[in-house]
Parts: structure tokens; sequence; C-alpha cells
């Protein structure tokens, strides 16, 4: 009866936020449009692509000399992407990565395996321009998502930052002044394997309206996700597990001309999680299995838990606030525009980094608890200009400002009451804390020069000088700073040049030459730890074809990657700099319209070498030091692919779609000695959907995982336990959407 009204209790909310809050479902065609008005469904002839800033400035995919993935936010509800978690399952070279409920998503190969304060991914998130510099908080949702840009490659130049790998734009719906929204209902059950059998409830939805006509316009978005338990806790026989999440998202649009506009935005998500940082120790290997007593309890089956903490997970909570100010302004010699943005972050959890149940293992600290604070505070203001095209010349310039203050407070094994609830007050016998203060300020340009009208040469830099402090806090010891001594300020150029020839109206060749480098890092779990910046250099030739239904882009890169952060966690952080890696991939995606019904996709990435070149004080979980060098880095899977084929038709009750969704990814590593590994998996979502004439209304079915893979999708590894946690089970559901 409990479990009941806790269902109906979520339907409620669900039935109450999808009549409240409404979105725009299908924003954009990803296709230039070029079939006649009224046509019902896309002509075959119609060109495969759009307009994308991965540049700073509006162009052609094909134009832009980088590899870059493009999802429109249509596309991405047709795949059953609901976070840029899933955006591996559309987007080639990318694998979505956590550790714990860190998000260090890896593409090409490069990542991180950092999660100190102050600690940035290499693969840089961008929301509406914003970026999102704190790992708790990145995974961006996506109720009101116009498209998503996945640019490859380092982007130390025109964006910056910590950006080696690569970045992720996300842009979210500018209100409008027309009225018009969306809202979407949905109801998934889990179905898979050993995992326990329990549903997710999602309601997203968008609205968006004039207030003055022709000068003020609003919008508001909302997303409200209610994940069901599919563990077991081994302890009870339970379901265990769940997460709840909202998120609210309010923009004006503010028009005093026709050439000045503002948009203030203020965005709002709280995270109630037990799935994140849940993890189970692999194959049973845990520092309680090495001196068993009665009653504990170590799972070893696949979707199973125990713990010390209550109902057997890791409890993550997080708040964040994020308001923001973008300006533009369209001149006749370009157009001006500046980003502010405010960030606030609150964020606790309880690890157990066992993942088992053994008081005796506990108390001996061999079994380790970790309690974690993470607030972090952050502002950055940028300034940019774009000019329009001079003749054979065209120009941007900006500056960038970031300043950011986290704290990371630790205790490890806090006190528990008699029920086994953590004591209130928070008190552990080893506790401390460290604060990371960043403060950086950069300068860049870049500019194009068409020698002919079909050879163009591009070339720019950023000017980065940044400062890092750490002050650590222990109890009983005055505060100090960390590492001692400090760390010297950093003064860094990051060039890029490159050459684009067209050789037709459809097709263009490129060449581009780029660096990036990635912040420093300071350990705040153990004072004295740090890792200098890392420095990637990049090559890379490829070829863009888009014509009337059809595209095709292939690129090949080598990457010449130095001084690579390492973080290992045996109780406390341990940083060091790899000395150097090599990395050598190809990669491709096409798409063609077969019919005015059908259209295939499909992409991959190859990377046959991706190597530690000389790493030879490689840190070892149980202590010590080896030789790594000639080893497979980690998270870098040999092939990921992905394919989808899209159906769309009328019908005497209304329009016909479907689509199926294929991800596969060969087999990689977590760790340098292979002691966790992610198998070779296939990953397949598919929906089918009808949405009724001249209503408004789209009803459909969906699967997700449909082939069950339950492969790993986190890791922790630390001296207690190989932590991990597998991916979500099969999920089998309904949904329901209205538009107008």
């Amino acid at each position: 009866m409990v479990n009941r009204n806790k269902r109906e209790l979520g339907w409620k909310r669900i039935s109450t936020f999808g009549t409240c809050v409404l979105v725009w479902a299908a924003p954009h065609t990803v296709f230039a449009q070029s079939a006649k008005a009224g046509a019902n469904t896309p002509s075959n002839k119609e060109p495969l692509e759009i307009v994308v800033t991965a540049q700073r400035r509006s162009e052609r995919a094909k134009d832009v000399p980088i590899s870059l993935t493009v999802r429109s936010g249509k596309d991405l509800a047709a795949a059953g992407v609901n976070n840029i978690k899933d955006l591996q399952l559309v987007v080639p070279g990318l694998t979505s990565t956590t550790q714990g409920a860190f998000y260090q998503p890896t593409i090409r190969g490069v990542s991180t395996q950092g999660s100190e304060a102050g600690s940035e991914s290499p693969v840089g998130v961008y929301v509406d321009g914003v970026y999102q510099a704190n790992m708790l908080s990145n995974v961006a949702d996506l109720p009101d998502v116009e498209r998503v840009e996945v640019l490859k490659g380092p982007q130390g130049t025109l964006f910056g930052r910590s950006n080696t790998a690569g970045a992720i734009l996300v842009h979210t719906m500018k209100p409008s002044f027309a009225l018009t929204g969306n809202g979407t209902v949905s109801y998934g059950r889990f179905t898979g394997g050993k995992s326990r059998t329990d549903g997710e409830e999602i309601a997203k939805g968008y609205i968006s309206g004039s207030i003055v006509p022709s000068f003020l316009a609003a919008s508001i978005a909302g997303l409200y996700q209610k994940t069901g338990k599919y563990f077991t806790d081994d302890r009870t026989g339970k379901r265990a597990g769940g997460a709840e999440r909202y998120l609210i998202r309010g923009k004006l649009l503010v028009k005093p001309t026709d050439n000045l506009t503002f948009i203030p935005s203020l965005t709002y998500s709280h995270l109630q999680d037990d799935i994140a940082m849940t993890l189970q120790p692999l194959n049973g290997v845990t520092a309680a299995a090495a001196n068993p007593q009665p009653g504990d309890v170590i799972p070893r089956e696949k979707y199973h838990i125990a713990s010390e903490n209550p109902g057997g997970t890791s409890p993550l909570r997080a708040t964040m606030w994020q308001a923001s100010l973008t300006g533009s302004l369209d001149l006749n010699i370009g157009s001006f525009n500046s980003t502010t943005a405010y960030t606030k972050i609150k964020a606790k959890t309880l690890a157990d980094l066992d993942g088992t149940y053994s008081p005796s293992c506990r108390a001996t600290f061999a079994c380790i608890t970790f309690g974690v604070d993470y607030p972090t505070k952050n502002f950055q203001q940028e300034l940019l200009f774009s000019s329009r095209q001079f003749g054979a010349f065209q120009f941007v310039a900006g500056s960038f400002y970031f300043q950011d203050n986290s704290m990371l407070s630790s205790s490890i094994n806090p006190f528990l009451l008699p029920d086994g609830r953590p004591d209130p007050s928070g008190a552990a016998p080893i506790s401390y804390s460290g604060r990371v203060k960043t403060k950086s300020i950069a300068g860049f340009g870049e500019a194009n020069f068409d020698i002919t009208d079909k050879l163009r040469l591009s070339a720019g830099a950023r000017y980065t000088w940044e400062k890092k402090t750490g002050i650590a806090f222990i109890p009983g010891i005055p505060p100090f700073a960390i590492p001692p001594g400090g760390l010297p300020n950093i003064h860094a150029w990051t060039p890029r040049a490159s050459v684009r020839y067209k050789i037709s109206p459809d097709a263009n060749i490129y060449a581009t030459y780029s660096k990036g480098q990635k912040s420093a890092v300071i350990s705040t779990s153990n004072p004295g730890q740090f890792a200098l910046p890392e420095k990637l250099t990049s090559y890379e030739a490829g070829l863009k074809f888009s014509r009337q239904g059809s595209s095709f882009n292939l690129a090949a890169f080598y990457y010449d990657y130095k001084d690579l952060q390492a973080q290992i966690t045996r109780v406390q952080a341990f940083l060091s700099n790899a000395a150097s890696a090599q990395l050598l991939g190809i990669e491709g995606d096409a798409a063609i319209r077969l019919s005015r019904a059908l259209t295939f996709r499909a992409g991959g990435s190859y990377l046959p070498q991706a190597r530690y070149k000389n790493y030879k004080e490689a840190p070892a979980v149980g202590g010590g030091a080896f030789d790594a060098s000639g080893l497979r880095m980690i998270r870098a899977p040999r092939f990921t692919g992905n394919a989808s084929l899209s159906f769309e038709r009328e019908s005497p009750l209304g329009k016909l779609d479907a689509q199926a969704n294929l991800f596969y990814s060969t087999k990689y590593k977590w760790d340098i000695t292979s002691l966790i590994i992610t198998r070779s998996h296939a990953y397949i979502n598919a929906q089918f959907g009808l949405t009724l004439h001249d209503t408004g209304l789209r009803l459909s079915l969906f699967g997700k995982n449909l082939t069950n893979a339950s492969y790993i999708a986190s890791a922790l590894q630390s001296a207690s336990a190989l932590g991990v946690r597998y991916a979500e089970p099969r999920q089998i559901g309904v949904a329901a959407s209205y538009m107008f």
C-alpha cells in the first residue's frame, strides 16, 4: 500500500507538472528546409546539414575545418537522449564515463580521473555559452534543447579553459513572441536481468510567449524525473537506489531595438540520487573479503548492493543556482556579444567505497565510507566580437574572465547513530578540508582570409593567464597553503591554424593544427599532491561533403599528449603527471535520405593507437609505482560506432514515425593495470509514435537498452575495493506529448 501511494503521488506530480509547463518538443529540424510549404514529409532532396556556431559565428557545418557532430532537439528526443550522458548514442568518438557522480566524458581517448575541488573536465560543457566547470553539475538536462554541437579535438583557441579533448555546446530554446509550447509525460519500466523491476517517470515542459509585443517575451522550461529502485539490497532483500531530480529554467527576451537583444536567464536544479555514487565490488573484490566475519554481506551479482549506510546506498544531494545574462548588438561591421554568469552549487555525498556491509572491516579502516561536502561558486564574463565579411577577410576576437571558489570537506568513516544513520553533527574519526581558488584571464582571436574563392586560410591564438591557490584545513593545525609554496602562475599560448579547400560546391577538404591546455589540479584530500597543466597538440585532416539528400564526413587525427594528469584513489587522492602519450585515429559519419519516408545515419571512430609513450612512474593502487610505458590509455575504446534508421509517413489517423538507434563499443579499461574493464557491448534504443491529425497530440512506445547491456558504466577504484556500477537495465515505456 505504501509503494502504491508513493507511485500515485509521483503520477500526481507528473500530471500537475505536465499541465502547467509546456515544451517545444520539435524545435527546429536539422535539415535545411527546401521542401514546399505544407509538405507533411521531408523530401529526399533536402540537404542533411544545419548552421552551427563552432567557430563563434554562424556558418554551415561543412565549412568548419574541424570534426564535429550536430543534432537537433527533435533528433535527440527520437534517439532517447534525455541528457548529455546519453549523447554517446549519436556522437562518434564520444564515450560517456563517470567516476561515481562525476561526469567525465571521453572524446577520442582523452578524459580525466580528477575529482578534486576545482578540477575540470577536458571536455568542456557549455549551456547557452555558459561554461559548466563543476563535474558534479555538468550533466545538462535537455527539456528545452534546440540543438547540441559536439566539437572534437582541442578547443584551446576560441573556447579555452581546459578543453583539450573537445567541447559540448548545448543550445536551449530562446523565448519567442509567438505563443508556443509543448508538454511531455512518460513512464518506463525496468525489466532487465538481475535488476529489480521498477519504473521511471519523466515530465518535461516548455512554454513561451509575448509579454510586450515586439519588446518583451518570456519562456519557462522544466523537468521532473523520478528513477525507480532497480538495485537489490542484499542485507534486506528489498529494492534500493532510486533518484529524483527537478530543473526549472526561466528566460526573458528583451529587444529594445531591432539590432539589440538581451536574454537574462535563471536556472535551478535539485538532485536526490541514490544511484550515482552507489558502487558494488567487482567480482567481490573488497577489503572485507580478506578477513570475513559473521554477518558480513558482500554483493557478488550485478545490481546487488550492500552498505552500512541506510538503504544500502551512497546518497548524493546536490542543488544548483545559475544566473546568466547574454547581450547581442548587431552593427554593419559585425556583432558584439556578451555573456555574464554566476553559478552556485552545493553537493554532499556519503560514499561507501568498499560497497559491502562489514562493521568490523569499517572499524579497522580497511573499509572506507567517505563523507564529502563539495560547495562551489564561480563567475565568468566573456566579450566577443564577430566581424562581417570584409571582402576576403573576416575575424573574431574576444576576452574571457573566470573566477572559481571550490571547497571539498572530507570525513572518513563518520560516526553512525544506533539505527545506522550518519550522526547529524558530521563528527568523524578523521576529517579535513581544503579550498581551491582559480582566477583566469584570457584574450583570443582568429582570422580567416580567402586566398581564392576556393582556398581559405585561418589562424588564431589565445593567451591565458591563470592563478590557482589552495588552502588546507586540518583540525588542530593552522591552515596552510597547498601545495607548500604554491603553484606558479600559468602563462599559456594555445594557437590554431587551418587550411580549407573547396573541391566542389558540395565538398571541402581541410587540415588543422591546434593546441589545448588543461588547468592544473591541487589535491584537497591529500595536501601536497598536485598535477601541473597537461598539454595536447593535434594534427587533423578531413573531408566534408553535403548534397541534397546526403552527407559524408571523414577525419584522421594524430595527438601528441604531454604531462597527462593522473589520479589514483587509495583513501586519499594521489596526483601525478604522466610523461607523454600518443593517439592516432580516424572517424567518420554519413547520412542519406533513402526516400521521403526513410533516413539512415551511421558513424564510427577507430582509435588503433592510444598508448602511454613514457610513463615510468605510474602509481599503483596498493602503493608504489611501475613502468606503464607502452600500455593502452584508460577509457580509450578501440572502436565506437552508432547507426540509426528513422521513418515518417502519413496515415489515415495521423503521422506515423519510428526510429531505432544502435550504439556499439569495444572494451576499454578504467585503470592502468586493467583490473576494471568495460567489455564490448551493444546498446539499442527504439521508439514508435503516432501524431493525431489536427490535434498536436503524439502517443508513443519506446524501449531503451533493448539488448539489456549490463556493462560497467562507472568505476571508482580504491584501496577498499574495485567499485563499479552497471548501466541502467532494459526499459520499456509509453509517452504522450502535446504541442501547440
